[in-house]
């Protein structure tokens, strides 16, 4: 026996690594660089590996047209027969361990088979091993990293609110330390006096049905007296229904935010009913989203019958000289990103069809990337 080789599979970028060689001659083992060969080339070998304990390849000569990458490989060695075992973890093809001799033909024996594989299970132990150790090393770090970055607190408790573990931005979030949750301090005792009842509600719901979670959003008194919103998802545990684990986040920013939100939307709703003109908002497609009392009188659509309708549909505008159809402005200018106004006599026919003459601009609406995002007239 002349060579043995060490490959390993790197299936996440699909090539085959050779990570060490025996040369009869050096008497060494040496790392073998720079082979990393792409799956393609070597779909036959990984094909008879997958469905066989070994490959005993008595002459290299006879490897199909499709084996033609590994065939140019071996014989550069000089190698004529080979002997390869398929080294596994969990279920997967890891690798190949392989025996190459220079004699043409040569017929391995039971004992240099048995022997052989011996010492590729000790290998792929080895390996499977190692693999084993690097996933290990991955999981921790990920963990490390969560662990580092987690933002909310987590919990376990017994059914009378009696913490037997908690983890996280405890006092960031409430301003009481671990310690005063894990000693005296109950965490019903910092929930609002109005939001105590219906948080009691899902927590006897968790108590009464082991297994069910629960995802409900209340209001805490910080240490301080200050007032801050949480949400919490808890489970309580099937195995164990005298326990509840679950992790709780501060929202209190995001509930500002929506309050904030609310307001503008109530201002903006306010000021549009209160503007005299009408004013017709549509999407991207051309369709109804929004329209002002003004606009309902003057259209003579209701706003919730309108909406979603195509503005032609809601907005039927006509030339009065010649009773043609006149092009509709919010669709030209979602067409050209424009700012357009109505050529002079322009009439709008009515839903209940009594005309009106009206004049009219249309401006597109964008976001805040300059998208256009509609249009309003």
């Amino acid at each position: 026996m002349e060579r043995c080789y060490l490959f390993k599979f790197s299936w996440e970028n699909e090539v085959l690594e050779s990570i060490y060689e025996w040369r009869r001659e050096e008497r060494k083992s040496v790392v073998v660089k720079d082979i990393n060969c792409s799956f393609k080339e070597y779909q036959w070998l990984i094909s008879k590996l997958n469905d066989a304990e070994f490959l005993d390849i008595d002459d290299v000569f006879h490897f199909p047209s499709e084996a033609s990458r590994g065939k140019s490989f071996i014989e550069a060695q000089g190698i004529r027969s080979l002997l390869i075992f398929p080294i596994h973890y969990r279920g997967s093809l890891l690798g190949f361990l392989g025996f190459g001799s220079q004699e043409k033909g040569r017929t391995w024996n039971p004992k240099e088979i048995e022997l052989l594989k011996v010492i590729s299970e000790i290998i792929s132990i080895a390996l499977n091993r190692l693999q084993m150790m690097m996933e290990l090393k991955a999981s921790e770090e990920r963990y490390r990293l969560f662990v580092e970055n987690f933002q909310g607190i987590a919990y376990k408790r017994d059914v009378d609110f009696k913490p037997v573990f908690l983890y996280g931005q405890i006092e960031q979030i409430t301003g009481y330390k671990k310690e005063e949750f894990l000693s005296q301090k109950r965490w019903m005792e910092i929930i609002h006096p109005e939001d105590l009842p219906i948080v009691k509600e899902y927590y006897e719901g968790l108590k009464n049905k082991p297994g069910s979670t629960a995802d409900f959003e209340y209001r805490i008194l910080d240490k301080r007296g200050g007032i801050r919103w949480v949400r919490e998802l808890s489970r309580s545990i099937d195995s164990d229904p005298r326990y509840v684990e679950g992790v709780i986040f501060d929202i209190s920013n995001l509930k500002e935010l929506q309050r904030e939100l609310f307001e503008e939307k109530e201002m903006f709703k306010f000021t549009l009913q209160s503007i005299g003109d009408g004013i017709i908002v549509v999407d991207t497609t051309g369709r109804v989203q929004l329209m002002n009392e003004a606009a309902e009188r003057i259209t003579g659509w209701n706003r919730r019958e309108a909406y979603g309708r195509d503005v032609e549909e809601v907005f039927n505008i006509i030339n009065e000289k010649t009773r043609r159809k006149v092009d509709n402005p919010a669709k030209r200018v979602l067409a050209t990103g424009a700012v357009l106004g109505l050529a002079s006599h322009t009439i709008l026919i009515r839903r209940d069809g009594t005309e009106l003459n009206i004049d009219d601009s249309c401006s597109p609406i964008r976001n805040e990337n300059g998208e256009m995002v509609g249009g309003g007239f």
